[in-house]
């Protein structure tokens, strides 16, 4: 194993949970460099660093009825079809059915607009979830 991921496989201790909650908090704009910075200074992967974030912020920060765009402006260093796709993989097909529907509803109720292009652009979300 390399020095710089001696704490690979390791479990977590208080003090590195600490210093990635600070890391989260502080930053605006949470791209790729910035998640190597935070393995590098844990002497972690990449990837452990990418599943910490996702399971103790994103999805805890998810918004199931609204807009996610915040949460897409803030973690650039995934796609938001990543982000998105790893929330739905939670769900059990039912689960997935109900929030298909509900999200759906959302898209039909906020319709309600004359203009054609916003319009459109709400078929096309709707196209997206089924």
């Amino acid at each position: 194993m390399l020095r710089e991921y001696s704490n690979h496989n390791k479990r977590w201790s208080i003090e590195e949970y600490n210093i990635l909650d600070n890391n989260i908090k502080n930053l605006k704009k949470i791209n790729s460099i910035e998640i190597e910075k935070i393995a590098k200074t844990l002497k972690r992967t990449y990837d452990s660093i990418k599943y910490k974030i996702l399971s103790l912020y994103i999805e805890k920060e998810y918004d199931y009825l609204n807009n996610n765009d915040k949460i897409y402006k803030k973690y650039v260093f995934l796609e938001k079809e990543e982000i998105d796709n790893h929330i739905l993989n939670r769900f059990t097909k039912k689960e997935k059915k109900n929030y298909y529907l509900m999200r759906i509803s959302i898209i039909i109720n906020n319709s309600k607009i004359k203009e054609k292009e916003k319009v459109n652009k709400l078929i096309d979300n709707i196209t997206k979830l089924l």
